[in-house]
Protein backbone atom coordinates (compact mmCIF):
# COMPACT_ATOMS: atom_id res chain seq x y z
CA UNK A 1 0.00 0.00 0.00
CA UNK A 2 1.14 3.56 -0.86
CA UNK A 3 1.41 5.84 1.96
CA UNK A 4 0.96 9.60 1.53
CA UNK A 5 2.73 12.58 3.40
CA UNK A 6 -0.10 14.57 2.51
CA UNK A 7 -0.58 17.43 4.84
CA UNK A 8 -3.83 18.69 4.92
CA UNK A 9 -2.82 22.21 6.48
CA UNK A 10 -1.18 22.91 2.94
CA UNK A 11 -4.78 21.93 1.39
CA UNK A 12 -6.68 24.00 3.55
CA UNK A 13 -4.76 26.68 2.53
CA UNK A 14 -5.23 26.11 -0.98
CA UNK A 15 -8.75 25.36 -0.88
CA UNK A 16 -9.45 29.20 1.15
CA UNK A 17 -7.14 31.06 -1.43
CA UNK A 18 -8.88 29.33 -4.19
CA UNK A 19 -12.03 30.49 -3.12
CA UNK A 20 -11.45 33.74 -1.79
CA UNK A 21 -8.88 34.62 -4.65
CA UNK A 22 -6.93 36.86 -2.18
CA UNK A 23 -4.57 35.87 0.28
CA UNK A 24 -5.31 38.38 2.93
CA UNK A 25 -8.68 37.47 3.05
CA UNK A 26 -7.69 33.87 3.00
CA UNK A 27 -5.43 34.23 6.24
CA UNK A 28 -8.35 36.55 8.50
CA UNK A 29 -10.97 33.12 7.65
CA UNK A 30 -7.85 30.46 8.52
CA UNK A 31 -6.43 32.49 11.09
CA UNK A 32 -2.64 32.34 10.10
CA UNK A 33 -0.67 35.18 8.64
CA UNK A 34 -0.76 36.17 5.08
CA UNK A 35 2.88 35.13 4.67
CA UNK A 36 2.24 31.61 6.23
CA UNK A 37 -1.07 31.38 3.47
CA UNK A 38 1.74 31.97 0.45
CA UNK A 39 4.66 29.55 2.73
CA UNK A 40 1.62 26.82 2.49
CA UNK A 41 0.74 27.83 -1.26
CA UNK A 42 4.61 27.66 -2.24
CA UNK A 43 5.04 24.21 -0.30
CA UNK A 44 2.19 22.81 -1.88
CA UNK A 45 3.01 23.77 -5.38
CA UNK A 46 6.31 22.49 -4.76
CA UNK A 47 5.62 19.29 -3.52
CA UNK A 48 3.07 19.13 -6.58
CA UNK A 49 5.55 20.31 -9.47
CA UNK A 50 2.92 22.47 -10.37
CA UNK A 51 2.39 26.01 -10.41
CA UNK A 52 -1.45 26.63 -8.57
CA UNK A 53 -1.57 30.63 -8.49
CA UNK A 54 -0.10 33.34 -10.07
CA UNK A 55 -0.40 37.00 -9.03
CA UNK A 56 -3.27 39.34 -10.14
CA UNK A 57 -4.30 42.88 -9.33
CA UNK A 58 -6.84 42.22 -7.15
CA UNK A 59 -4.91 39.30 -5.32
CA UNK A 60 -4.39 35.80 -7.19
CA UNK A 61 -5.65 33.93 -9.78
CA UNK A 62 -6.28 29.90 -10.04
CA UNK A 63 -4.12 28.05 -12.90
CA UNK A 64 -5.49 25.48 -14.56
CA UNK A 65 -3.89 23.25 -12.47
CA UNK A 66 -5.22 24.56 -9.72
CA UNK A 67 -9.01 24.02 -11.23
CA UNK A 68 -8.88 20.68 -12.16
CA UNK A 69 -6.87 20.39 -8.54
CA UNK A 70 -9.83 21.61 -6.57
CA UNK A 71 -13.21 19.98 -7.20
CA UNK A 72 -11.29 16.34 -5.51
CA UNK A 73 -9.58 18.00 -2.89
CA UNK A 74 -13.20 19.96 -2.13
CA UNK A 75 -14.95 16.53 -2.05
CA UNK A 76 -12.44 15.30 0.09
CA UNK A 77 -12.31 18.06 2.91
CA UNK A 78 -16.13 18.47 3.03
CA UNK A 79 -16.47 14.51 3.70
CA UNK A 80 -13.53 14.81 6.17
CA UNK A 81 -15.72 18.03 7.95
CA UNK A 82 -18.98 15.61 7.72
CA UNK A 83 -17.23 12.79 8.98
CA UNK A 84 -16.04 15.16 12.02
CA UNK A 85 -19.38 16.43 12.44
CA UNK A 86 -21.19 13.27 12.54
CA UNK A 87 -18.71 12.26 15.26
CA UNK A 88 -19.71 15.60 17.55
CA UNK A 89 -23.57 15.18 16.46
CA UNK A 90 -25.98 12.48 15.34
CA UNK A 91 -29.27 12.61 13.64
CA UNK A 92 -31.68 10.52 10.99
CA UNK A 93 -29.73 12.13 8.43
CA UNK A 94 -26.11 11.11 9.49
CA UNK A 95 -24.37 8.68 8.02
CA UNK A 96 -22.07 6.52 10.41
CA UNK A 97 -21.37 3.08 11.48
CA UNK A 98 -21.89 0.97 14.76
CA UNK A 99 -19.93 -1.64 15.58
CA UNK A 100 -21.71 -4.56 18.32
CA UNK A 101 -20.11 -7.80 19.00
CA UNK A 102 -23.09 -10.18 20.57
CA UNK A 103 -24.58 -13.81 20.30
CA UNK A 104 -27.09 -14.57 17.70
CA UNK A 105 -29.25 -15.38 19.89
CA UNK A 106 -29.47 -11.97 21.72
CA UNK A 107 -30.17 -10.86 18.46
CA UNK A 108 -32.57 -12.71 16.71
CA UNK A 109 -34.65 -13.39 20.56
CA UNK A 110 -34.14 -10.45 22.65
CA UNK A 111 -33.34 -7.35 20.44
CA UNK A 112 -34.98 -7.94 16.51
CA UNK A 113 -37.87 -5.50 17.51
CA UNK A 114 -35.40 -2.88 19.12
CA UNK A 115 -32.97 -3.15 15.96
CA UNK A 116 -35.39 -2.66 13.03
CA UNK A 117 -36.81 0.22 14.67
CA UNK A 118 -33.39 1.69 15.27
CA UNK A 119 -32.99 1.54 11.48
CA UNK A 120 -35.97 2.76 10.40
CA UNK A 121 -35.01 5.90 12.35
CA UNK A 122 -31.85 6.17 11.35
CA UNK A 123 -31.78 4.68 7.54
CA UNK A 124 -28.07 5.90 6.90
CA UNK A 125 -26.62 4.44 9.57
CA UNK A 126 -24.85 0.84 9.28
CA UNK A 127 -24.91 -1.69 11.97
CA UNK A 128 -21.79 -4.20 11.88
CA UNK A 129 -22.61 -7.43 13.82
CA UNK A 130 -19.07 -9.15 15.09
CA UNK A 131 -18.76 -12.64 16.79
CA UNK A 132 -19.29 -12.34 20.31
CA UNK A 133 -15.88 -13.81 21.49
CA UNK A 134 -14.22 -10.27 19.86
CA UNK A 135 -14.41 -8.49 23.27
CA UNK A 136 -10.17 -8.32 22.70
CA UNK A 137 -11.68 -5.62 19.65
CA UNK A 138 -12.72 -3.34 22.00
CA UNK A 139 -9.56 -2.75 23.73
CA UNK A 140 -8.41 -1.30 20.53
CA UNK A 141 -11.19 0.68 20.13
CA UNK A 142 -12.37 -1.66 17.03
CA UNK A 143 -16.05 -2.14 18.54
CA UNK A 144 -18.48 0.67 20.24
CA UNK A 145 -20.47 -1.77 22.41
CA UNK A 146 -20.05 -6.04 23.54
CA UNK A 147 -23.34 -7.83 24.80
CA UNK A 148 -22.50 -10.82 26.84
CA UNK A 149 -23.45 -12.67 30.19
CA UNK A 150 -22.43 -9.96 32.93
CA UNK A 151 -20.06 -13.09 34.51
CA UNK A 152 -17.87 -13.00 31.51
CA UNK A 153 -17.79 -9.29 31.04
CA UNK A 154 -16.86 -8.97 34.77
CA UNK A 155 -13.14 -7.78 35.63
CA UNK A 156 -12.46 -6.26 32.46
CA UNK A 157 -11.51 -2.92 31.79
CA UNK A 158 -14.45 -1.40 30.71
CA UNK A 159 -17.94 0.18 31.67
CA UNK A 160 -20.47 -2.04 32.01
CA UNK A 161 -23.95 -1.49 32.37
CA UNK A 162 -26.86 -4.53 33.21
CA UNK A 163 -29.67 -4.77 30.25
CA UNK A 164 -31.56 -7.30 31.50
CA UNK A 165 -32.10 -10.72 33.71
CA UNK A 166 -32.96 -14.20 31.93
CA UNK A 167 -33.95 -17.16 33.56
CA UNK A 168 -32.56 -20.51 32.86
CA UNK A 169 -35.62 -22.49 31.24
CA UNK A 170 -35.70 -26.41 30.15
CA UNK A 171 -36.70 -27.17 26.79
CA UNK A 172 -36.93 -30.60 24.54
CA UNK A 173 -38.17 -31.34 21.35
CA UNK A 174 -41.89 -32.76 21.15
CA UNK A 175 -40.75 -36.26 20.08
CA UNK A 176 -38.27 -36.49 23.04
CA UNK A 177 -41.03 -35.53 25.46
CA UNK A 178 -43.26 -38.13 23.93
CA UNK A 179 -40.42 -40.81 24.09
CA UNK A 180 -40.07 -39.97 27.65
CA UNK A 181 -43.89 -39.44 28.99
CA UNK A 182 -43.28 -36.03 30.37
CA UNK A 183 -46.28 -34.00 31.24
CA UNK A 184 -47.10 -30.64 33.06
CA UNK A 185 -44.52 -30.06 35.92
CA UNK A 186 -41.08 -31.79 35.78
CA UNK A 187 -39.47 -32.68 39.40
CA UNK A 188 -36.34 -31.83 39.94
CA UNK A 189 -35.45 -35.69 40.35
CA UNK A 190 -36.82 -36.11 37.34
CA UNK A 191 -34.83 -33.78 35.48
CA UNK A 192 -31.68 -35.46 37.07
CA UNK A 193 -32.36 -38.66 35.57
CA UNK A 194 -33.29 -37.22 31.84
CA UNK A 195 -29.87 -36.88 29.64
CA UNK A 196 -29.24 -32.92 29.73
CA UNK A 197 -27.18 -30.42 27.11
CA UNK A 198 -25.72 -27.42 28.77
CA UNK A 199 -23.03 -25.36 28.12
CA UNK A 200 -19.99 -26.31 29.77
CA UNK A 201 -19.68 -23.54 31.91
CA UNK A 202 -22.74 -23.55 33.51
CA UNK A 203 -22.55 -27.01 34.35
CA UNK A 204 -20.94 -26.49 38.05
CA UNK A 205 -23.56 -24.42 39.32
CA UNK A 206 -26.45 -25.93 37.32
CA UNK A 207 -25.31 -29.28 39.95
CA UNK A 208 -24.96 -27.13 42.50
CA UNK A 209 -27.79 -25.93 42.45
CA UNK A 210 -29.53 -29.58 41.60
CA UNK A 211 -27.52 -30.85 44.47
CA UNK A 212 -26.80 -33.94 42.53
CA UNK A 213 -24.61 -34.88 39.36
CA UNK A 214 -25.95 -34.49 36.07
CA UNK A 215 -27.17 -37.06 33.60
CA UNK A 216 -24.62 -35.07 30.64
CA UNK A 217 -25.86 -36.22 27.59
CA UNK A 218 -23.59 -32.90 25.91
CA UNK A 219 -21.55 -30.10 27.10
CA UNK A 220 -21.89 -27.80 24.30
CA UNK A 221 -20.45 -24.24 23.65
CA UNK A 222 -22.75 -21.84 22.82
CA UNK A 223 -26.67 -21.57 23.55
CA UNK A 224 -27.28 -21.91 19.71
CA UNK A 225 -25.71 -25.31 19.84
CA UNK A 226 -27.48 -26.03 23.28
CA UNK A 227 -31.03 -25.13 21.05
CA UNK A 228 -30.18 -27.01 18.03
CA UNK A 229 -29.18 -30.30 19.91
CA UNK A 230 -32.35 -30.33 22.10
CA UNK A 231 -34.71 -29.27 18.61
CA UNK A 232 -33.14 -32.94 17.50
CA UNK A 233 -34.33 -34.94 20.42
CA UNK A 234 -31.18 -35.93 21.87
CA UNK A 235 -32.02 -34.19 25.69
CA UNK A 236 -33.60 -31.58 27.85
CA UNK A 237 -31.34 -28.57 26.76
CA UNK A 238 -30.50 -25.80 29.30
CA UNK A 239 -31.07 -22.38 27.77
CA UNK A 240 -30.67 -19.04 28.72
CA UNK A 241 -32.93 -16.71 27.46
CA UNK A 242 -36.73 -16.70 25.86
CA UNK A 243 -37.62 -19.21 24.04
CA UNK A 244 -38.44 -18.56 19.87
CA UNK A 245 -41.66 -20.27 19.06
CA UNK A 246 -41.25 -23.70 17.31
CA UNK A 247 -43.47 -26.62 16.30
CA UNK A 248 -40.71 -29.04 17.51
CA UNK A 249 -39.67 -27.75 20.78
CA UNK A 250 -41.24 -27.48 24.08
CA UNK A 251 -40.39 -25.50 27.43
CA UNK A 252 -40.24 -27.64 30.36
CA UNK A 253 -42.08 -26.49 33.55
CA UNK A 254 -39.58 -27.25 35.97
CA UNK A 255 -40.46 -27.46 39.75
CA UNK A 256 -38.14 -25.26 42.04
CA UNK A 257 -35.62 -25.08 39.92
CA UNK A 258 -34.57 -21.05 39.58
CA UNK A 259 -31.48 -19.43 38.10
CA UNK A 260 -30.94 -16.39 36.07
CA UNK A 261 -28.08 -14.30 34.85
CA UNK A 262 -27.51 -10.75 34.12
CA UNK A 263 -27.24 -9.91 30.29
CA UNK A 264 -24.80 -6.46 30.34
CA UNK A 265 -22.97 -4.27 27.93
CA UNK A 266 -19.66 -3.56 28.03
CA UNK A 267 -18.29 -0.22 26.38
CA UNK A 268 -15.04 2.38 26.66
CA UNK A 269 -17.49 5.16 28.34
CA UNK A 270 -15.10 8.04 26.63
CA UNK A 271 -15.06 6.77 23.47
CA UNK A 272 -18.01 6.10 22.44
CA UNK A 273 -19.36 7.81 18.86
CA UNK A 274 -22.12 9.46 19.06
CA UNK A 275 -24.16 7.62 16.77
CA UNK A 276 -23.40 4.53 19.44
CA UNK A 277 -24.16 6.66 22.48
CA UNK A 278 -28.04 7.42 20.57
CA UNK A 279 -28.02 3.09 20.02
CA UNK A 280 -26.81 2.21 23.39
CA UNK A 281 -29.42 5.25 25.26
CA UNK A 282 -32.32 3.65 22.70
CA UNK A 283 -31.52 -0.17 24.07
CA UNK A 284 -31.33 0.80 27.66
CA UNK A 285 -35.20 2.21 27.15
CA UNK A 286 -35.68 -0.86 25.52
CA UNK A 287 -34.61 -3.28 27.91
CA UNK A 288 -36.67 -1.64 30.80
CA UNK A 289 -40.23 -1.76 28.77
Amino acid sequence: MKHSNTNWNLYRSFIVAYETKNLHRASDILGITRSGVGHNLKELSKQLGVELFVSSKKGVEPTTDAMTLYPTVKSMVDSLIEAEENLQDFNNESRAVIRIAMPSSFIRVNFKKYIKTFCEQYPKTTIEFFDKHSIHMLEKRQLDLVIRFDYILKGLNFHMLDLFSEELCFIASKDFVKRYNLCGKVSKEQLGKLPIIIRHDFINEFEATMGSSLQLKMATTTSEVTLSMAELGLGVGCYFGRLETSKEIVKLDVDDLKISKNVAVAYNKNQLTKAAKVFLEGLIDFCKL
